[in-house]
C-alpha cells in the first residue's frame, strides 16, 4: 500500500499531497503523512471500542444499582406499613433523644 501511493505521488510532484513525503538524512522514505494519519485513526477507532465497551459496563451496573435502591425503598415502606407502631415509637425515641 505504501509503495502504491509512493508511486503515484513520485508521478504527481505537482499535487499538494507531495509535500507530505518526507525523507530523512539517509535519503530513506519515511511514513507519508497519510499513511500515519490512517495509523492514528485505527488506534483511535480501537479506543473507542474500548471505551464504549466500559460506557455499557458502566451503564448496566448503573442500572442494577437503581433496581437495587429501588428494592430497598419498597422493603422500608412495606416494613412501615407492617409495623407502624414500633416505627412510631422508634420516632418518639428518636425526637426524645435530641432534646
Amino acid at each position: 500500500m505504501a509503495q502504491i501511493i509512493r508511486n503515484f505521488l513520485n508521478q504527481a510532484k505537482f499535487l499538494p499531497f507531495w509535500a507530505m513525503m518526507v525523507r530523512n538524512s539517509v535519503g530513506e522514505l519515511q511514513p507519508t503523512k497519510l499513511e500515519l494519519l490512517q495509523a492514528e485513526r485505527d488506534q483511535l477507532a480501537t479506543r473507542c471500542g474500548t471505551l464504549w465497551v466500559q460506557q455499557r459496563n458502566i451503564e448496566v451496573q448503573l442500572t442494577e444499582l437503581t433496581r437495587c435502591i429501588k428494592r430497598i425503598e419498597f422493603d422500608i415502606r412495606l416494613q412501615e406499613k407492617l409495623n407502624p407502631k414500633v416505627e412510631n415509637k422508634a420516632k418518639q425515641n428518636a425526637i426524645v433523644s435530641n432534646k
